[in-house]
């Protein structure tokens, strides 16, 4: 399995996120938005819609330069997706 996004994750998840960054909680347009695996990449995170959350840029980079913040939204998402 690809641990890249398709567009079509791409386009399933700003759907599911209803065009929200799942962040900061304020709108993102579709042009805008970044799509982020919740379990890195690196970690063997896969390319599928449960593993990928709608954000801001700003708010992808904010998140990757705070490690705490960075577990606490994986351990929010999985508790709430």
């Amino acid at each position: 399995m690809s641990t890249e996004f398709s567009d079509a994750i791409k386009d399933q998840a700003y759907a599911r996120d209803r065009g929200i960054c799942q962040l900061c909680r304020q709108s993102v347009t579709r042009s805008a938005a970044v799509f982020h695996h919740v379990i890195p990449q690196e970690q063997n995170g896969q390319g599928t819609l449960r593993n990928c959350a709608t954000l801001h840029k700003t708010c992808h980079d904010d998140l990757h330069g705070n490690p705490n913040e960075l577990e606490r939204f994986k351990q929010n998402w999985y508790a709430t997706h």
